[in-house]
């Protein structure tokens, strides 16, 4: 090895090919070509000779180290992992632990930047005459000149148009590729991409040649061994070839068809369609699938399916025809047998009187009998493709749901529902169906049958089991069910419900005394006052004689029945025409209460004795079974009277209270308070609201106060609004919407001055008739505000769905915050941020110090109110 193959020390100035003397360079020049000649000619040896691609691979790489003189030689194929690294494959020469030693990708990241990976990726050869001054084969300079490495050609090898690797040349001087040797080398890796090309193509011959004579081979035994008789013809059908099993299917010997044409076999009115699909399959070259008739040995004839394949010769359309026969005659017969079936179910469903219906596994219906237009007046045409359940009145569709889950599961079941007839009317029908499985799922057959008369019949029979023939009214077996249901809706653990015998005082002396004729027609008088009272039927039952048994649902506690029970008292009684004269009728009530625990037996039971006190104690009254309720029930019922007698003398009147600007003082308006003017005396809300909430009396209340508080506000200034309370019982029971229009009418008062409050809690029963009032005022331009926000369980939607213009919170957090309550601080500080971030006014109530009203301005708190800024008093002030 010359001097020149030994690397500079440090700092020596590197001299490439430019910088050697003309002669010098010549040599080199000479030298290449001379070697690269003579790796070309013996490399195209080694394609001579190589039986496989490694052997090839391998042997090349020698050739070039041996008859090249090159020091080594190495072939890489790219490997499509993480890092697209490169796979030695082949090695030849000095220092092949150099790969060993060193890293090579194909990638874009430094390790793929160098000769070999550059020409994978780029297909280009990359040629290095001097390795040191390159900077992207710094990765691999050290190893490389450590083992006398100074100069490298990467040759990418392409192989049927891909690449399949690079074959990596290394010379121990600078500059030992020039023009002429890239040249020849490039035609030494073109040669072996070619030589690699040849020996898979060889390959892929071989293996397909093999395969095709095992097919081959293993087809013919097949169609040897096989049950179907195969057979080959020629371009005119006349048959070539058949397989054994000839003799076993149709009794003919194998070679004495041979010669003979399929027509010679094929049933004559079989032949012409024989013919037009053999013919259309020679000229689109597509297989044929046919069903026809074949002759046996004996004369006779066998249903087969034919598959007949063209086997073109070379350049010809037409040429010969794989043809197999399949024996289907007991399918044929099957098929045949089931269509008859078919057709003689399919007449005897058409022609009954039921209704049949065949629906898919995706609930469409797929056939219908002639009589669904007789019985339901539709076409049977006509429904076809729409779902069963379309035809089903909607309130039944659940049940037929329910069962049809049970046809899934491959039980037959049946059902009574009422079915929509084209005229929109609805007709009972009894509905069998039965589960047919299919390869798409489930089908089903339904039979319908008109039982409408049938149900109107038992309907009958069993409301006259279940009720009273004189009155109409449920007896005491249907009541006891109904108590028990009441029972388990109740609300709470501590709800109620009232049972009420109500008996008709002195019947025994109508009876006797006029006729017992006499007597029913007070029975039927007092049956419909009753029903009209608690507005409707279901309620109301009919006892033994004289009595009848009422239900009150859902009480707040058991003294609340005795309202109830003087209402129904006052309702039932009064004058009844009987027999020419007028009967002054009264009735005496029993009450019993009740929760879910009890036995509606037990609470019938004391009923009827609680009756039998009221009529002991004089009649025309009403009487608990338990005395301890009693007396609270007097007191109740005395209090709701005296409500009443307040409404009409005008007792019952608003006060006010200031509502103020938190960051000013300024009052912006006032909320309308309650009081009870009651002889001498101002009762508290808290003593008489209770008992008019529980009752109808709330509703006359909330008007009252109402009407009141819009007069006094036309006294005031235009700038001022008055806040008033209303329940959700008076928007659902009166036409609020309409009072509160005519009395801003009749005082000519802005709307907008109007606020009206409603309690967080009381959204809880919002529905449908309250939501309604709710947006009619607020389309007026009155602002609802939620009183008492932050105490009750209302859905945040509620803010959402209603026109809320403004929270009121609770004095109970204002209360908190005076007594040091961090709790409270932040529910406050939240709450007002919910209104800040929904666009609400926000007041806050019970302020009572400075401390407290401080802490709310600064939290965001709009409006106060509380004794701080003054007590509601009789009238406004300022």
């Amino acid at each position: 090895m010359n001097a020149m193959s030994e690397p500079p020390d440090d700092g020596a100035e590197r001299v490439g090919s430019a910088g050697r003397p003309q002669a010098e360079r010549r040599a080199v020049s000479v030298d290449s070509v001379w070697r690269a000649l003579t790796t070309l000619s013996e490399g195209n040896r080694v394609l001579v000779r190589a039986q496989d691609e490694h052997t090839l691979r391998q042997q090349m790489c020698e050739a070039i180290v041996q008859g090249g003189g090159y020091p080594f030689a190495w072939y890489g194929t790219p490997v499509h992992d993480d890092q697209r690294s490169v796979r030695p494959v082949a090695i030849a020469g000095e220092h092949p632990d150099y790969l060993d030693e060193v890293q090579i990708s194909w990638g874009e990241g430094p390790l793929g930047r160098g000769p070999t990976g550059t020409a994978l990726r780029t297909r280009q050869t990359q040629v290095l005459n001097d390795m040191r001054p390159d900077a992207d084969f710094k990765p691999w300079l050290s190893p490389a000149l450590s083992r006398g490495f100074r100069a490298s050609i990467s040759l990418p090898v392409v192989v049927r148009g891909e690449i399949d690797g690079a074959l990596m040349v290394y010379a121990s001087e600078v500059d030992a590729f020039d023009d002429a040797s890239q040249d020849l080398l490039e035609d030494l890796a073109a040669d072996l991409g070619y030589g690699l090309s040849r020996l898979l193509d060889a390959r892929d011959n071989a293996r397909a040649q093999a395969e095709l004579a095992d097919s081959e081979q293993r087809y013919r035994l097949m169609a040897e061994n096989s049950s179907d008789v195969v057979m080959l013809a020629d371009a005119d059908l006349v048959l070539q070839w058949v397989s054994p099993s000839a003799r076993t299917m149709f009794g003919w010997d194998p070679d004495a068809m041979i010669g003979l044409t399929a027509a010679d076999f094929v049933h004559p009115e079989d032949v012409a369609g024989v013919r037009t699909a053999v013919m259309a399959s020679e000229h689109t070259g597509e297989p044929i699938l046919l069903r026809y008739r074949w002759r046996c040995a004996d004369g006779t004839y066998r249903w087969v399916e034919a598959a007949g394949s063209p086997i073109p010769e070379q350049g010809q359309r037409e040429g010969a025809r794989v043809v197999r026969l399949r024996d289907i005659e007991q399918q044929v017969r099957a098929e045949h047998d089931l269509a008859a079936r078919e057709e003689q179910y399919r007449m005897l469903a058409e022609n009954a009187s039921d209704v049949v219906w065949q629906i898919a596994p995706d609930g469409r219906l797929r056939w219908a009998s002639q009589s669904t237009s007789r019985v339901l007046g539709w076409e049977s045409t006509e429904v076809l493709g729409h779902a069963a359940l379309e035809y089903v009145r909607p309130e039944h569709r659940g049940g037929l749901i329910a069962m049809r889950a049970r046809v899934f599961g491959g039980e037959s079941t049946s059902g009574e529902f009422q079915f929509i007839r084209a005229d929109g009317s609805y007709r009972w029908m009894e509905v069998v169906i039965h589960p047919i499985f299919t390869e798409s799922g489930v089908a089903r057959i339904a039979a319908l049958r008109d039982v409408e008369e049938e149900v109107k019949a038992r309907t009958q029979l069993e409301f006259a089991l279940g009720h009273d023939q004189l009155t109409g009214l449920a007896v005491r077996r249907v009541t006891l069910g109904r108590i028990a249901a009441a029972q388990q809706r109740l609300s709470s653990s501590a709800a109620k419900v009232g049972v009420l015998s109500i008996g008709i005082d002195s019947l025994t002396t109508i009876n006797e005394g006029l006729s017992y004729g006499a007597g029913d027609l007070v029975i039927t008088a007092v049956a419909a006052r009753l029903v009209a009272a608690v507005d409707g039927a279901d309620l109301v039952g009919r006892g033994t004689g004289d009595e009848f048994l009422v239900l009150l649902p859902e009480l707040s506690s058991g003294a609340a029945a005795a309202s109830r029970a003087d209402e129904l008292r006052s309702a039932a009684a009064g004058v009844v025409q009987a027999a020419g004269q007028e009967v002054q009728v009264t009735v005496s009530v029993g009450i019993a209460v009740g929760g879910r625990a009890d036995a509606p037996e037990s609470l019938l039971h004391q009923a009827g004795l609680a009756l039998r006190e009221a009529k002991h104690q004089g009649r025309n009254r009403w009487a608990f079974a338990d005395p301890s309720l009693a007396q609270e029930a007097a007191r109740r019922v005395a209090l709701e009277k005296e409500i009443r007698q307040g409404l009409r003398e005008g007792e019952f009147v608003p006060w006010f209270q200031p509502i103020v600007r938190l960051d000013s003082g300024q009052i912006d308006g006032y909320e309308a308070l309650i009081r009870w003017r009651h002889g001498d005396d101002w009762v508290q809300p808290g003593a008489f609201l209770p008992v008019a909430e529980a009752s109808s009396l709330i509703c006359d209340l909330d008007v009252a106060v109402m009407r009141r508080s819009i007069e006094v506000m036309a006294s005031m200034s235009a700038e001022r609004f008055v806040a008033v309370n209303v329940s959700t019982v008076t928007l659902a029971r009166t036409p609020y919407s309409q009072l509160v229009a005519d009395a801003l009418a009749t005082a000519q008062v802005n709307p907008a001055r109007l606020h009206l409050e409603v309690t967080e809690t009381a959204l809880l029963t919002v529905d449908d008739k309250v939501a309604g009032a709710i947006a009619d005022l607020a389309a007026m331009g009155i602002g609802w505000f939620v009183d008492d926000f932050g105490t009750g369980y209302s859905s945040i939607s509620h803010l959402r769905d209603l026109p809320v213009a403004g929270l009121k919170l609770d004095r109970s957090f204002t209360a908190g915050i005076g007594d040091g309550d961090d709790t409270c601080v932040r529910l406050a500080d939240a709450l007002v941020g919910l209104a800040r971030g929904l666009e609400l006014d926000s007041v806050a109530e019970g302020i009572e110090t400075s401390a407290e009203a401080a802490v709310l301005a600064e939290q965001g708190w709009r409006h106060g109110q509380g004794w701080l800024y003054g007590r509601p008093a009789p009238e406004p002030i300022d």
